[in-house]
């Protein structure tokens, strides 16, 4: 049986910030994430956005970790699932581990 998985999906406000996430993500999933910048459209930055793709058996412990990281990294919103924080704090993040835990998608 197929391993079911779960995209991330973790918007930042710079690029230190996404950069650090994607190192995080890409540590505990054990597969590559991808950085995309997001521009204005008069060409100047917005955002960076990075994705990846998880296992459920990994979600846990990305959450975990990102809940750590929004203290001190500019994260301006996580997606995962059609779950979607904006400007997360880790109790947010918490709540939507709990949420996602209990109910899984089909």
């Amino acid at each position: 049986m197929a391993e079911s998985s779960n995209i991330v999906t973790v918007q930042c406000n710079d690029e230190a910030s996404a950069s650090t996430v994607s190192s995080e993500i890409a540590a505990l999933s054990g597969g590559g994430t991808q950085i995309v910048e997001r521009e204005n459209l008069d060409g100047t930055s917005v955002s960076w956005i990075v994705v990846a793709m998880t296992t459920v058996q990994t979600l846990p412990k990305i959450l975990d970790s990102v809940s750590k990281l929004v203290e001190t990294l500019k994260v301006r919103s996580i997606e995962i699932d059609g779950h979607v924080l904006k400007n997360p704090t880790p109790a947010d993040i918490r709540t939507l581990r709990k949420e996602i835990r209990d109910h899984p998608a089909e």
